[in-house]
C-alpha cells in the first residue's frame, strides 16, 4: 500500500537524504508505522515533522518511528522528535521509537533525551506500549528526580505542575504521569 494510501497527501513534501514509509499496525487501531532511512537534520527534520502531523491530523495517535535506519540525528531531528511526542500525548497519543540505530541512539544518550523517548527493540515490544498505557509505573511517579532537560541540573518535583529549574530557569511542566515537558 501507498503512502498516500493510508495518509492522504503524505508525499506530497518529499525531500531529499530522508526516506519516510508507512504500514499500518496491525491490531491497534490509530497506530502507525513510520519507518525512517537516512540523515534527520536540519534539511530533514520539518518534511518529517510535516509529514508525521498529516497522519496525526488523520487520526493517528500512535506512532512508531522505525529507526534502523536511521543515521545522523541532529538538534533539529531531536527538536522534531520532541515536537511531535508534545503533540501526540495531550490527544492521548505517543510515539516508540523502535530498534533505533545505535549512532542514533547514542546521540540522544549523549546529551540526556534518550530518558524522554520510548524505546521498543522489536515491533511486538513497541505494540505492547501502546495495549498496556498503565505499565510504565505511572502509579509511582512522584517523588521525581530527572535532570533539567537544557542544562542537565539535577532536579526533584514531588507533584505534578509548573516548575522551573533552579540553575537555568528553564520552566516545564510535570505531568500526573511524571512526563516532563520544556514550556
Amino acid at each position: 500500500m501507498a503512502n498516500n494510501d493510508i495518509v492522504p497527501g503524505f508525499d506530497d513534501e518529499l525531500r531529499d537524504g530522508l526516506s519516510l514509509r508507512l504500514e499500518l499496525v496491525a491490531g491497534l487501531e490509530g497506530c502507525l508505522l513510520i519507518e525512517l532511512v537516512g540523515d534527520l537534520d536540519a534539511h530533514t527534520s520539518a518534511s518529517l515533522q510535516g509529514r508525521a502531523m498529516k497522519a496525526i491530523e488523520g487520526g493517528y495517535r500512535n506512532l512508531i518511528l522505525g529507526a534502523a535506519g536511521l543515521g545522523f540525528v541532529s538538534s533539529s531531528g531531536i527538536g522534531c522528535l520532541t515536537a511531535l511526542s508534545k503533540r501526540l500525548k495531550p490527544l492521548g497519543g505517543d510515539l516508540v521509537i523502535l530498534d533505533c540505530a545505535p549512532k542514533a541512539k547514542a546521540t540522544l544518550d549523549l546529551i540526556g533525551f534518550s530518558q524522554y523517548f520510548n524505546f521498543a527493540a522489536t515491533l511486538a515490544e513497541a505494540r505492547d506500549h501502546f495495549m498496556s498505557p498503565g505499565a510504565s509505573g505511572d502509579a509511582q511517579a512522584f517523588p521525581k528526580h530527572f535532570p533539567c532537560p537544557l542544562c542537565a541540573h539535577p532536579l526533584l518535583v514531588r507533584s505534578p505542575g509548573l516548575y522551573r529549574c533552579t540553575k537555568c530557569r528553564t520552566s516545564f511542566l510535570v505531568t500526573e504521569k511524571g512526563e516532563v515537558f520544556v514550556q
